[in-house]
């Protein structure tokens, strides 16, 4: 979904997918949106210098993951993007996202829809699994779903449908997936023998890389914020980075602030925790800065006052601590600007996933000491019958 800005209008647009033709990874999502570029009804939102992108946290959107973030380094190189910004909200908060409303829409618009899986026949022959006619009966209920469904209402406006990417772009990111995983998350030998095997990929992978490294502004909460704006470094691969550093900096409307400034959460001096509000009919927990004021604050005051997620700051204490006390439970009620009783419901749901987490290890343990109990016991058989 794109949202409307004073010179675009809102754009609902849904790509149809299924499971055996494409993969629910990040590359995926990359050519997708390599396709839809090409698309009437999206081009207008990806051909700019900026891209701003609400995902949800998931392994293949989250910003935090690895591989997420050198997908979106390589589109923010190859485009020459000015700023590349991707957000996510909190753990089951994706609901407010406006995108949740097209799928609700989506949802009734293929209510008692029926699509036969076997359209072209059957998926089997003699007992196995034919895939080339699997393929064509899969093509087929896409093409029957897009037909039937394009055009449902979203807020007054239709939803744009079109089929995922398969093209070469597409597949040659799913075939190099493999030797990308390695060079993110492999081992040292791993990636020695990665680099001996495919230097070329290697390369280019070490390329895109320094550039997230360069680009990529630091001390922002890593599960919520990724964000690439130029570095300007002499050595620079990135378009944007080899004209040089600009006059002026770049900045997010006309007057307004810089690329660098990412709104993030202040506490409002004017209304603390535990102090006097209009707003709050109980005890208030304290309420942070509007937006429009957030960017004086920081010039004034330096982003020092920027708080961290409550659940980082809580993650933290809970790995070094087995229990919390009354007063450090309301010391962080200030500190995050949580009631009490939901530092309570963090902690004790850290907690749990600490026990769980001994639980599985020490289960893990039990079964390898079992196994290697076993071994011996079988070379003691073994030595004595040969």
């Amino acid at each position: 979904m794109f949202l409307e800005t004073e010179t675009t209008p809102e754009t609902c647009v849904g790509v149809v997918k299924s499971h055996t033709m494409h993969k629910k990874n990040p590359g995926q999502h990359a050519g997708d949106l390599e396709m839809l570029a090409n698309h009437d009804e999206a081009k207008f939102a990806l051909s700019g210098e900026i891209d701003c992108i609400r995902v949800d946290g998931a392994t293949d959107e989250g910003p935090s993951h690895f591989e997420v973030q050198f997908m979106w380094t390589e589109r923010h190189l190859h485009h020459g993007k000015i700023c590349t910004l991707v957000t996510s909200r909190f753990a089951g908060g994706s609901y407010l996202n406006k995108v949740e409303l097209q799928n609700g829409c989506l949802a009734l618009g293929h209510s008692n829809l029926f699509i036969p899986s076997t359209i072209y026949g059957s998926n089997f022959v003699n007992g196995e699994l034919d895939r080339k006619m699997l393929v064509q009966n899969l093509e087929a209920a896409l093409s029957v779903y897009i037909n039937t469904v394009i055009g449902a209402q979203c807020g007054g406006k239709p939803i744009h449908l079109t089929r995922g990417s398969t093209d070469e772009y597409s597949s040659k990111v799913q075939e190099r997936r493999d030797r990308l995983i390695i060079f993110l998350r492999g081992s040292q030998k791993k990636k020695k023998e990665l680099k001996e095997a495919y230097p070329e990929d290697y390369d280019y992978f070490l390329r895109i890389w320094q550039v997230r490294k360069d680009h990529m502004i630091e001390k922002l909460p890593a599960n919520y914020v990724f964000l690439l704006l130029p570095c300007y470094k002499p050595n620079c691969l990135h378009a944007v980075c080899t004209k040089g550093l600009p006059r002026k900096p770049a900045t997010w409307f006309k007057d307004g602030p810089p690329f660098s400034f990412v709104p993030l959460p202040i506490p409002d001096p004017a209304r603390p925790s535990g102090g006097p509000c209009k707003s709050c009919k109980d005890n208030c927990n304290g309420h942070y800065l509007p937006p429009e004021r957030q960017y004086e604050f920081v010039k004034e005051h330096g982003s020092e006052y920027c708080t961290q997620p409550p659940s980082k700051v809580l993650k933290e204490f809970a790995k070094n601590h087995e229990t919390c006390s009354e007063e450090e439970m309301e010391e962080f009620s200030k500190t995050c600007l949580l009631s009490v009783s939901d530092v309570q419901m963090w902690m004790k749901n850290l907690n749990n996933g600490k026990q769980k987490k001994k639980k599985q290890k020490k289960a893990v343990t039990a079964n390898l000491d079992e196994e290697e109990g076993q071994g011996d016991e079988g070379d003691e058989e073994n030595d004595e019958v040969y």
